[in-house]
């Protein structure tokens, strides 16, 4: 079994003002895609670099997690803080899955290109 955590970051989520979407669909997606995966968490909070920091690494210390994913917090405004915080506690960066999801995302929509997302290796 594969554990996953899910983790929408998004002032307007957090506070009721908007839907999420995102992390409704990626738990979904990795119910559909093998019943070997499990989703163990899910949880919205604010573009908060404290919160988001705090909760990432207590994830990443679960034994269970073995994958957290993030959506949200990755355009240009100065409230957009999730590659930054995960940047700072991180043990490796893989570009490689970065530019292949830029690459299928460009696909969809050329304002991709916009999004400053990363893949990464946490320690623990």
């Amino acid at each position: 079994m594969y554990g996953f955590a899910i983790l929408t970051v998004s002032d307007r989520c957090s506070r009721n003002e908007n839907v999420d979407t995102s992390g409704p669909l990626l738990r979904q997606l990795i119910k559909d895609c093998h019943d070997q995966f499990t989703v163990l968490d899910y949880q919205i909070v604010p573009d908060d670099k404290n919160i988001l920091k705090e909760l990432l690494i207590r994830w990443s210390n679960r034994s269970d997690v073995d994958c957290i994913l993030t959506t949200g917090g990755t355009g240009l405004t100065s409230r957009d803080i999730t590659p930054e915080t995960t940047d700072e506690i991180i043990e490796k960066e893989v570009p490689g899955i970065s530019l292949a999801l830029i690459s299928a995302s460009l696909l969809v929509t050329p304002m991709a290109m916009l999004s400053s997302f990363n893949v990464n290796f946490f320690p623990g």
